[in-house]
């Protein structure tokens, strides 16, 4: 994976994908906190298993709020990627149009200069 896509959508694909993972492991976290609160069953190994559950359900709920901090900080570099890009371009362009006007002075001058010794 190169370090600086020119195109941005991709890293902003990807940090789509990334929140859809995070909401695939919050919708498994309530699934599981779900299913565990409605065990049958009494007894101390039953309360261990749902403190177990809900412990697991609070960790998955957690990794999915990092996956979205991570999908939100690719999405602020891609944006920070798309301002560079957009800067060099214009710096390019700006340098371009000052070379054209620079190469336009020279001719000028050769041509000012040949005139001057009659060539």
């Amino acid at each position: 994976m190169p370090l600086l896509y020119e195109d941005t959508s991709e890293l902003h694909a990807i940090a789509h994908r990334i929140r859809r993972h995070a909401d695939e492991v919050r919708s498994r976290a309530a699934a599981l906190a779900a299913r565990a609160e409605q065990t049958r069953w009494h007894s101390a190994g039953a309360a261990a298993f749902r403190e177990r559950a809900r412990c697991a359900s609070h960790a998955m709920r957690t990794a999915a709020g990092r996956l979205d901090d991570a999908a939100d900080a690719l999405d602020r570099h891609a944006n920070r990627v798309h301002q560079v890009l957009a800067a060099m371009q214009h710096v390019a362009t700006a340098a371009v149009g000052e070379g054209v006007h620079l190469v336009d002075e020279v001719g000028d001058f050769v041509g000012s200069a040949l005139d001057c010794i009659g060539l």
